[in-house]
């Protein structure tokens, strides 16, 4: 039953993403995934992460449609979640760490995405790519650095105690 309810638990922090994402959409670039993403690879295991990732990335299909996004969505995602677990040990939960982390991967993530895109399309396409969006990185670099700053020990510290008290916790129902 234990892995049901952790089932369920994952299929909701995917499901938090996707509205968290969603009704942040009109902002461009500021999102708080990333913060969430962080949160989460804190606690849980990469798999348990990467699950979280996946459920997201196809509730995401739902409202985006399925473009070369999708692939990068896994991969990039996949990798903050791993660099978050890398630098937990020497961040701690010293939020102006991660406000920096976060604004680093803000621009990362937009370097990331133009490689992927000159992988398919070729290296001009790359670099129209990044060119095109490097306004925006800017501002996702920034909002992340904000939204870290200020909410990354709140979240994180409340995050950790509702998830285990949640998976100790015998409802009855799970």
């Amino acid at each position: 039953m234990k892995s049901v309810k952790k089932l369920v638990i994952l299929s909701v922090l995917a499901a938090v993403l996707f509205v968290v994402q969603v009704a942040f959409s009109f902002l461009p670039n500021i999102e708080f995934v990333t913060l969430l993403l962080i949160v989460y690879a804190h606690t849980l295991t990469f798999g348990e992460s990467f699950l979280v990732i996946l459920v997201f990335t196809l509730m995401e299909t739902t409202v985006w449609g399925i473009h070369d996004w999708v692939i990068g969505y896994l991969w990039v995602w996949s990798l903050l979640i791993f660099l978050s677990k890398k630098l937990h040990p020497l961040f701690q939960e010293k939020a102006p760490l991660w406000a920096v982390f976060g604004a680093v991967w803000g621009i990362v993530f937009g370097i990331l995405f133009s490689l992927q895109h000159g992988l398919f399309y070729g290296f001009s396409a790359g670099l129209a790519f990044y060119l095109r969006g490097l306004t925006l990185d800017i501002i996702h670099a920034v909002g992340n650095y904000i939204i870290l700053l200020l909410l990354y020990v709140p979240v994180s510290t409340k995050f950790a105690a509702l998830y285990h008290k949640a998976l100790k916790q015998d409802s009855g129902v799970l």
